[in-house]
């Protein structure tokens, strides 16, 4: 009594095609039946708010599967029972199956007939939400940790430049007649804008930034963004490869380029594929440089250091 809003203490008949509870007997906290019924769990029933009966109506089921009847409507009952368990919690409600009650007690509390055989209990109640919001968050995990899992995951499967860098969480995937996923349906990718912009440090790494701005059309770049979070394919990356080698005259690998996702990395992977650092040169090492060339080969005159010299200050300034 008074434990459900709306809705008189008492035994009820959930009518499947309805869809309604139907009152079948009167209720009374002071049956003495109820200790008989539940058994060890007496005390956890009257903390309760209702309980559920799970009971199967042999006459109905028996002349479809003959001696395996009962067996097939306790697996059906497991079904129900693991299924209400499982969406209980998005209701604030909370449900635990009960093994200890008695069903002999249960057909004498309704006048059941011998056909009609209580299989499984579930006690019922409102739960503290902060309970509820510690189930759900164990359910249905956050996106982030569901890509931290993931990258974890892949991380100990994959080479580092294969690891996807971008994940898009979707509630289901769009399917086609066929049940097979429809790529076309899927949506467009989420841009990420996490990444704090950072402006270029030193001309390598500016010459890198337009290239990307005019491969992938973004207007503002940091050296710190990530290729693919900021609209990169594969496709681009291989147009975006053949530009650095053109622009830097350096040799570099696909394999190199993933594994260097964002314009400084980039930058300094030219840099480390370059000869000779210009934008690292003082006059000093410039020099230097110019009198080892000419060291290793008598044959540069002193008018080729002095253009060499000269190539050195344009490409500097």
């Amino acid at each position: 009594e008074s434990r459900i809003a709306g809705l008189a203490a008492g035994w009820y008949y959930y009518h499947p095609s309805d869809h309604q509870l139907v009152k079948v007997a009167e209720h009374s906290d002071t049956d003495d039946r109820l200790e008989a019924l539940y058994g060890p769990n007496l005390s956890l029933y009257q903390g309760s708010a209702f309980s559920f009966f799970f009971v199967v109506e042999m006459e109905a089921i028996e002349p479809i599967y003959g001696e395996k009847a009962r067996d097939f409507a306790l697996i059906e009952t497991g079904y129900m029972g693991q299924l209400m368990m499982e969406q209980a919690p998005e209701l604030t409600l909370g449900l635990c199956p009960i093994g200890g009650f008695m069903p002999q007690a249960l057909q004498e509390l309704l006048g059941l007939s011998a056909h009609q055989i209580p299989l499984h209990a579930l006690i019922g109640g409102a739960i503290d939400p902060n309970w509820n919001k510690q189930w759900m968050a164990t359910v249905q995990p956050s996106q982030r940790s569901v890509v931290d899992t993931l990258k974890q995951h892949l991380t100990e499967k994959l080479p580092a430049y294969m690891v996807p860098t971008r994940y898009q969480i979707l509630e289901q995937l769009p399917l086609t007649a066929n049940g097979k996923v429809d790529r076309r349906a899927l949506p467009q990718p989420e841009l990420s804008s996490a990444t704090h912009y950072v402006a270029p440090t030193n001309p390598t790494e500016e010459r890198v930034v337009q290239l990307w701005q005019t491969l992938l059309e973004v207007e503002q770049i940091g050296i710190h963004n990530n290729f693919f979070e900021v609209g990169g394919n594969s496709l681009i990356a291989m147009q975006l490869l053949s530009q650095l080698q053109n622009t830097f005259s350096v040799e570099l690998t696909i394999a190199q380029l993933f594994g260097s996702l964002t314009p400084a990395k980039q930058a300094q992977l030219v840099r480390n594929n370059d000869s000779i650092d210009v934008e690292q040169l003082s006059d000093a090492a410039v020099d230097d440089l110019l009198q080892q060339l000419a060291g290793e080969n008598t044959q540069l005159t002193d008018g080729l250091i002095a253009e060499i010299s000269s190539i050195s200050q344009e490409v500097k300034s």
